[in-house]
């Protein structure tokens, strides 16, 4: 892909919006990372964008073609959007902090630069996203990766026409989602093959605005045993004390819990990374 020269900065503290710990969080799998340009190439809404951060200090940058009609002076829609900018991460943090040393401590003077804190829950595409989080079992975020591109290629839109999707209100029923209460989503799509509770809740918050939803896996349940949830004793969890783990959880971090799970993901599984590498 060619270099170009008209980049339009978003305005926005970047302490508040770190690219690279966002696109390398585990909720989108299809952003392409260009090392040599130094940039990150995805679709949002059909449109090709191509982002970039020079540095963690500096705002981050975004390119788009002439024929999409977009004001130089404003922030395009699909990005407000896709990366929640109309919400504050500053104060998300202070008030996580205050619910939970963890955060706190992780959080303190001496990390202000600290990537994770500019991590934003991404709002996708509930289509893509059921699709993403089948694949996502027993799976890495690299062969995720690998597995979703190759999808795409060889499929395109034919692969979202999924036989029980189409039997039950399509694409159309999914964005019905997103004003129907969490167990009304959840129970719908627990119905798709393929599709368990925690699939259902990161298709949830990722996608369908729930984003007091925080989805249980194997590092979460680690931190509720942590924090003396005592469901999270057993090390196999039943769908009663899932339900339970998730519900003791959201309440524990409260406005927003489910972008604090993703916060949280995020620095453990970075954690484990520089551990083991």
């Amino acid at each position: 892909m060619r270099q170009v020269k008209n980049w339009h900065s978003i305005p926005v503290d970047p302490q508040d919006f770190n690219l690279f710990s966002t696109l390398n969080s585990g909720q989108a799998f299809r952003w392409i990372f260009n090392s040599t340009l130094n940039e990150w190439h995805g679709v949002i809404n059909g449109h090709l964008w191509r982002l970039r951060q020079m540095k963690d200090s500096n705002p981050v940058e975004y390119y788009f073609e002439k024929n999409l009609g977009i004001k130089l002076n404003d922030v395009p829609f699909d990005l407000r959007d896709y990366f929640r900018l109309d919400m504050n991460l500053s104060d998300l943090v202070k008030e996580w902090s205050l619910k939970d040393e963890w955060f706190e401590n992780r959080f303190s003077k001496n990390c202000q630069m600290d990537t994770a804190r500019g991590l934003r829950l991404l709002r996708q595409d509930p289509e893509e996203t059921l699709f993403s989080f089948i694949t996502s079992a027993n799976n890495n975020l690299t062969r995720i990766t690998k597995l979703l591109c190759k999808l795409c290629s060889e499929y395109g839109n034919p692969l979202l026409a999924a036989n029980w999707l189409l039997n039950n209100g399509g694409r159309s029923r999914l964005l019905e989602l997103r004003s129907m209460s969490h167990f009304e989503a959840q129970a719908f799509l627990l119905q798709i093959p393929g599709v368990g509770k925690k699939v259902a809740d990161c298709i949830c918050l990722m996608s369908l605005d729930k984003l007091n939803v925080v989805p249980i896996d194997v590092h979460m349940h680690r931190v509720a045993r942590e924090k003396g949830i005592p469901e999270a004793s057993c090390k196999n969890m039943t769908t009663k004390s899932y339900d339970i783990i998730s519900k003791s959880l959201s309440d524990f971090w409260g406005n927003y819990s489910g972008w604090a799970q993703t916060v949280g993901f995020h620095l453990l599984h970075t954690i484990l990374y520089n551990l083991f590498m």
